[in-house]
């Protein structure tokens, strides 16, 4: 999965929410120097985001790759858009209509969330 650098919370073309940094996760690898450097990637929900907001082909095989290793709610999903800051609402909307046709099906639903 490739992913763009964070540049003061925008990735693409969307900004994700300030509090980001609460759900990154460390990203762990076997280290012999460099042991003060340490890595964190944004949460799956966010990488998802990220590619739903760019969409091109190689976001869509990303898309699939990723639901095919984590599991998404969709009540979350939606919460963590609602929280994102999206200049061109009208084409990640699109984009997000796409995406439920083609893979919402793996989205599993929490009436809890």
């Amino acid at each position: 999965i490739d992913i763009d650098l964070l540049n003061n919370r925008w990735l693409g073309e969307l900004q994700i929410p300030k509090n980001f940094s609460k759900d990154a996760k460390l990203y762990r690898r076997k280290r012999r120097e460099r042991k003060h450097i340490e890595l964190y990637t944004l949460s799956p929900y966010d990488i998802l985001i990220s590619k739903i907001g760019r969409w091109k082909k190689k976001d869509v095989d990303d898309v699939h790759a990723l639901l095919k290793k984590k599991t998404f709610y969709r009540n979350k999903l939606e919460k963590r858009i609602q929280r994102c800051y999206i200049p061109q609402k009208k084409n990640f909307k699109e984009h997000y209509q796409t995406f439920i046709v083609l893979f919402g099906e793996q989205l599993k639903e929490r009436s809890w969330f």
